[in-house]
């Protein structure tokens, strides 16, 4: 299970519209293993220093913390090829509004071969990749 961006900042915030969504798909996931890029931890922690507060953005970057050293989420660091490929996903599909992140998202995706990713940006499924939870049309 491959988590991005927006399910963290949905799960992070319980003022977000998502919230309620990401909470009950976190649930359903148990123990299920979890893997993410530093690129989505990144932009993660800089949505909630900006948006919300320091102090949620390093309580959030705590958590992240915990959950690596606990093995419950692995934090993969991208490497050339993601960023190539993760370009070439952008420059195939240039009518979508994906954003690099995104791109390096669905490379890492397609090079771990993850089962799902946990997400509410249809744009990730682009590619083939199961999103959970489904998105509603």
């Amino acid at each position: 299970m491959l988590v991005d961006t927006g399910a963290f900042i949905a799960l992070a915030d319980a003022r977000d519209r998502l919230h309620a969504a990401a909470v009950e798909t976190n649930a359903r996931l148990g123990s299920a293993s979890r893997m993410t890029t530093q690129a989505v931890v990144g932009e993660t922690y800089a949505f909630l220093r900006y948006h919300l507060s320091a102090f949620a953005a390093h309580a959030w970057l705590d958590g992240v913390r915990r959950a690596r050293d606990s093995r419950h989420l692995t934090v993969i660091c991208t490497d050339l090829t993601d960023g190539d490929q993760a370009e070439a996903i952008l420059l195939q599909f240039t009518d979508q509004a994906l954003s690099y992140v995104d791109g390096l998202t669905l490379a890492v995706a397609d090079r771990h071969d993850v089962g799902a990713i946990f997400a509410f940006d249809h744009h990730l499924a682009l590619t083939g990749h199961r999103l959970l939870p489904v998105p509603v049309a």
